[in-house]
């Protein structure tokens, strides 16, 4: 496949048209599109610009499969975050097991299976934790 343009109504339809008056964000288009990312933090809106533009779109398989079957009246996205505080990973510390240290034996008879000098295979002094 070579690259092509767009056509008109890919771009009406991937492109945002228009901007929020109180966030800042765009308003319409594919949430993929290169657009406008507000998030109010503080009472205060932020925003960044994301995304790709019509040409990289209409040359990428998904996004082309997605407007040939569009829906006929789709709401309009509007691209506006949730706050940081919001954002925040779900606590998972409680479901993660300890890994259990390797013995030195079990680090060589690894090593071993891999076909590797265990001499140059020692087990860590310490193990690094994860934070969450």
């Amino acid at each position: 496949m070579s690259w092509e343009q767009p056509p008109k109504n890919f771009v009406a339809w991937f492109e945002p048209n228009r901007i929020d008056k109180e966030s800042g964000a765009s308003v319409g288009g594919h949430p993929d599109a290169y657009r406008i990312w507000a998030r109010q933090d503080q009472g205060q809106w932020r925003r960044k610009r994301y995304g790709m533009t019509a040409e990289v779109a209409w040359n990428t398989k998904r996004l082309r499969e997605q407007f040939e079957r569009r829906p006929a009246n789709e709401p309009p996205f509007i691209s506006v975050a949730l706050p940081l505080a919001k954002q925040q990973p779900p606590d998972v510390a409680h479901l993660c097991k300890p890994m259990p240290r390797p013995t030195a034996k079990e680090t060589q008879a690894e090593a071993r299976r891999l076909g590797l000098p265990h001499r140059m295979i020692e087990p860590l002094d310490e193990v690094a934790e994860i934070p969450f």
